[in-house]
């Protein structure tokens, strides 16, 4: 019986899994026509790459075929960038000229440049270069994936966020690639199989979780600049006045205050399709649903810095925040003091409780 290697199977359900986002993606009104071609060009891109880089592992370590030495090191570089540019396709800034944005994504080339070279003297040192540099790759792209992480705004966990995970594989691939040039340089490999056969087991079980239970919506898709506008689309009077309905659900629940409310909690709570939801959010007030959550809970921070002698870290909490560097920014954004600074400038002054209504220049 012929056995199939596990690289190829879990090639095919990275295929499987690039199909599945691109469906959900079609339907997704949280990014525009350019915004989703990019990221499908970038996923497309990434996902080819990866089921290149897992069959010459297929080839080499199933069916011992002899490559050179620096075409495997040299694709899987590629991994890491391309991951990168998937999740932050608009690079830094939404406003950045295209050109500009294409010129820096250029540097992405570098990692998978330096392995070629590595390749080229590699013969001539003792010194492992093609691992070192490749290891040095993994580890840095996933450290940043997960500094990123923490900078996103969205009252989700970190850890749930797609650049976080993208990091965290990142990482760990990197700790597999250390591990196997460890056991290559010590052991002459022969425990390389078996660590890699460990690996793709593993793989396979995630790949399989996340085509079973990928979902996109307006906060779970991938990372979009704070300073990116939702298209100009006219809102209709049906989601004004789903808006208002909104608005007066969310104050009369204090549903700002707790920290884990989700655009799709909040949909099954008061019954309306989540898309319906997501639209009336991007239209009617022109930003998502993370920035007007965020808009009550600083509204209701501000009452209570007015009206308490609370610590501002218990005002922190008990407006809906969970991590002070997420409030003082937030804060800074919509008031432009500091919330210190803010209550000694507005000493017992009474504050309405936080309405998302959007001001003029935001209609």
């Amino acid at each position: 019986m012929t056995a199939i290697p596990l690289p190829f199977i879990t090639a095919l359900l990275l295929v499987i899994l690039f199909f599945r986002i691109q469906f959900l993606a079609i339907h997704n009104p949280s990014h525009n026509k350019n915004t989703k071609k990019r990221r499908a060009t970038a996923e497309a891109v990434l996902i080819g790459v990866s089921c290149l880089a897992l069959t010459l592992v297929a080839l080499r370590w199933g069916s011992h075929v002899a490559l050179p030495a620096f075409i495997q090191p040299a694709i899987a570089a590629l991994i890491p960038p391309l991951l990168w540019l998937c999740l932050f396709t608009h690079g830094d800034k939404a406003s950045e000229d295209i050109t500009l944005r294409r010129r820096r994504s250029l540097w992405h080339l570098l990692p998978p440049l330096l392995i070629l070279g590595a390749g080229t003297i590699q013969s001539r040192t003792p010194v492992p270069l093609i691992d070192l540099m490749l290891v040095s790759i993994y580890f840095g792209y996933g450290a940043v994936l997960i500094y990123r992480a923490r900078r996103l705004q969205t009252s989700s966990p970190r850890w749930k966020s797609a650049p976080f995970i993208a990091g965290l594989y990142v990482l760990i691939s990197g700790a597999i690639d250390t591990v196997i040039a460890l056991d290559i340089a010590f052991y002459s490999g022969n425990s390389a199989a078996t660590i890699i056969t460990a690996f793709h087991i593993v793989m396979l079980a995630i790949l399989t979780l996340l085509i079973v239970t990928y979902r996109t919506s307006a906060q779970a898709g991938l990372v979009v600049p704070p300073d990116q506008k939702p298209e100009a689309v006219p809102a209709t009077e049906d989601e004004h006045q789903l808006a208002k309905a909104l608005d007066d659900f969310i104050r009369t629940h204090a549903l700002y205050t707790d920290p884990g409310m989700t655009l799709q909690r909040l949909s099954r709570r008061m019954g309306i399709p989540l898309r319906r939801l997501s639209e009336t959010i991007n239209r009617v007030h022109g930003r998502n649903f993370s920035q007007v959550m965020n808009e009550y809970r600083i509204e209701e921070a501000k009452r209570l810095l007015s009206q308490t002698d609370d610590r501002i870290t218990d005002i922190m909490l008990a407006s809906g925040f969970q991590t002070k560097s997420n409030f003082n920014r937030e804060f800074l954004r919509l008031t432009g003091v500091s919330p210190s600074v803010w209550r000694s400038q507005y000493p017992l002054q009474e504050q309405t409780t936080a309405s998302a209504t959007p001001s003029e220049e935001n209609r």
